[in-house]
């Protein structure tokens, strides 16, 4: 994820570079194209055939005035056109990758993972911060017995304590550790609370009510509707 970021900053401008070199040979392709008169082999004519070849060039004679000033302004403007094809070929692969990457594609099929399109999903139980758990949070660092005490929540409820109320916490303290003896606090984050549902470190769904065990001689000691706190 770190990497990806540099790469596709240079990448970007071979990718602008190949857009432009192959709109060149498209543009060349299609101007030989038009041009080229088509013909018969000679084993392959018959009487009906040249008199449809005979027809087809004086049809062109007619028409090579106005071929002929097609011809020319394709030489004036070729460049111009180049261009134009240039953005057709990188919008046709830029328009396909920004429905991607913004999460458009996985709405389309019914996923709901993008935070920019959803209030529920994947991106937003693990970036979206609630007050509820803000409050939490700055609670057990007011309120809370915490010098050689231990807390255990699941890998994002780690991260709302660091990030909110500025409390350590270890990776190894959480709630998914089933041989782990709970001996501290237990935070729970709007996500366990609300939905009764854990991370892993995978962004893996636990029911809550796995881990239940946990909770044997617990009191909760803070409630405020989207985050709870036992000892």
């Amino acid at each position: 994820d770190r990497m990806y970021p540099l790469a596709i900053t240079i990448l970007s401008v071979f990718f602008v570079i190949g857009g432009i070199i192959l709109s060149k040979h498209f543009f060349f392709f299609k101007k030989h194209f038009l041009s080229k008169e088509r013909t018969c082999a000679k084993k392959d004519c018959n009487f009906f055939g040249k008199a449809f070849l005979s027809k087809k060039r004086f049809v062109l004679k007619e028409k090579q005035k106005s071929f002929t000033k097609r011809s020319h302004y394709l030489r004036n403007n070729g460049e111009k056109d180049t261009q134009v094809w240039a953005y057709l070929i990188i919008l046709l692969v830029l328009i396909p990758y920004f429905l991607s990457v913004t999460g458009v594609t996985y709405q389309m099929f019914g996923y709901q993972r993008a935070i920019t399109l959803n209030s529920e999903g994947e991106q937003y139980n693990v970036y979206y911060v609630h007050d509820q758990e803000s409050y939490g949070a700055r609670w057990l660092r007011d309120n809370g017995e915490l010098k050689n005490t231990m807390i255990y929540t699941d890998l994002v409820g780690g991260n709302r304590l660091i990030s909110q109320a500025g409390i350590r916490w270890y990776d190894g303290h959480s709630l998914l550790e089933e041989d782990k003896k709970i001996n501290g606090y237990i935070y729970l984050r709007y996500y366990n609370v609300v939905d009764d549902k854990l991370l892993d470190r995978q962004n893996e769904e636990h029911n809550i009510a796995e881990y239940q065990d946990k909770f044997v001689g617990k009191n909760r000691i803070y409630a405020s509707g989207g985050s709870e706190i036992y000892r």
